[in-house]
């Protein structure tokens, strides 16, 4: 192995870990909400302290798009590697002190409050997490390799999110998860921690080139690929919460499955999906990207009411393979993004950019799917109720996909 091959590989570590890390903890809270809405929420009803805990992460939108900008800052003007050292250690440290906190019935109303204050604070670091990562190992490689090596570094976004599966489905198994659910957080902070080991070996990626031109006057000439990232990494962000986390808590209320059942059939679905990851990058190598956008977003689109709609009468077979057919075309979908992103903007606004926009379409139009699929479920009765709004955005990609296609060829 040559030196330059080996530095590539160190850095494609460092970014691995940090990113399971940071998936860990944002999948951790998902999972365990229908557990944590009766320690946290105590004085309402069941499907009301649900939506109460879900909605915490919409306060996400205010936290990971400050984040974003800060660290976007930072890692076009200072470096990746600086930008993703600070996300880390302030990660390692909120995901340990949400392990600490007191319930509800300890201290009241009091208790909700530090748990969406601490989110606040794990998603404002958590937010350059992914983006820098990437763009550190995509910066080092061939651009018609970058699909691939994308799929291969998003195993390890899924490798996050199964661990905190894992754990919060051991733990609901073993019928200890409403008094031992601080040791997951405890570990994950731990783990973060002793991460940054290993990003002490990471080196730049990219010569920089600092860029001296305000935020507003950067929005404004890039609008519209930064509208076509905010749209589609929601609707990414969207599909994937709705059927690896949602469904989890959502099932209970519309089948027969109970939360354990379901959380157990998740982990098959994220095993799938980490398999699926490297495939779908050397699909993209040989297939142009807008074609493959959207096509997964039309199939998603197409197949999303009827599939959903038939969940309280599927069995635990039938609901796997609906799972499943959704994180194929999502895989397909998401391996696919930061590749085409990095197409629309000038490396030196990167980071920035990108970041600032996957943060706002997580938080906006993904981390919404949670809130909206509850509250129109509440409201209609309707099972198929999560299948709208993911319609919906799927739709509005396919719609700022073309428009910007349509620009490029103008240019």
């Amino acid at each position: 192995m040559t030196s330059s091959n080996k530095s590539f590989w160190i850095v494609f570590l460092s970014a691995s870990i940090g990113n399971i890390f940071e998936h860990y903890d944002r999948a951790l809270f998902s999972f365990l909400a229908p557990f944590l809405a009766p320690i946290f929420f105590r004085e309402n009803s069941p499907l009301t302290a649900l939506i109460l805990t879900y909605s915490i992460l919409i306060l996400g939108l205010i936290s990971k798009p400050l984040g974003a900008l800060v660290f976007g800052y930072v890692g076009d003007n200072k470096g990746r590697r600086t930008a993703l050292y600070i996300t880390l250690i302030g990660m390692a440290i909120t995901t340990f002190s949400i392990g600490c906190l007191p319930t509800f019935a300890q201290i009241g109303w009091t208790a909700p409050a530090l748990l969406a204050f601490s989110r606040l604070a794990q998603n404002f670091f958590a937010s350059g997490e992914t983006i820098g990562g990437t763009l550190l190992i995509l910066e080092r490689c061939r651009k018609n390799k970058r699909a691939l090596y994308n799929g291969i570094y998003e195993c390890s976004t899924i490798l996050g999110i199964l661990f905190a599966s894992i754990g919060a489905g051991w733990l609901s198994t073993e019928r200890w998860i409403e008094n031992q659910w601080r040791w997951l957080y405890w570990i994950g902070g731990i783990t973060g921690g002793c991460a940054l080991i290993i990003r002490f070996c990471t080196r730049e990626s990219a010569i920089l080139i600092p860029s001296n031109r305000a935020i507003l006057s950067l929005l404004w000439k890039f609008r519209i690929p930064f509208l076509t990232i905010v749209i589609t990494s929601g609707f990414s962000y969207a599909n994937y919460y709705t059927i690896t986390s949602l469904l989890n808590g959502y099932l209970p209320f519309v089948s027969s499955i109970t939360q354990s059942e379901a959380i157990k059939t998740n982990s098959i679905i994220l095993g799938l999906d980490c398999l699926l990851l490297p495939f779908s990058g050397l699909l993209a190598m040989h297939i142009p990207k807008e074609k493959l956008l959207k096509t997964f977003a039309s199939l998603i689109c197409l197949l999303a009411i009827p599939l959903y709609s038939i969940l309280p009468q599927a069995e635990t077979l039938s609901i796997i393979i609906i799972r499943m057919i959704f994180v194929i075309f999502g895989v397909g979908f998401s391996v696919i993004l930061v590749p085409y992103y990095q197409e629309l903007i000038p490396q030196n606004h990167c980071y920035t950019l990108i970041c600032f926009g996957t943060a706002i379409g997580s938080q906006l139009v993904g981390n919404s799917a949670y809130f909206i699929g509850l509250l129109l479920l509440k409201q209609t009765g309707w099972s198929g109720a999560p299948s709208i709004y993911l319609t919906a955005t799927g739709l509005l990609s396919l719609m700022i996909l073309k428009y910007t296609q349509i620009k490029k060829a103008n240019i």
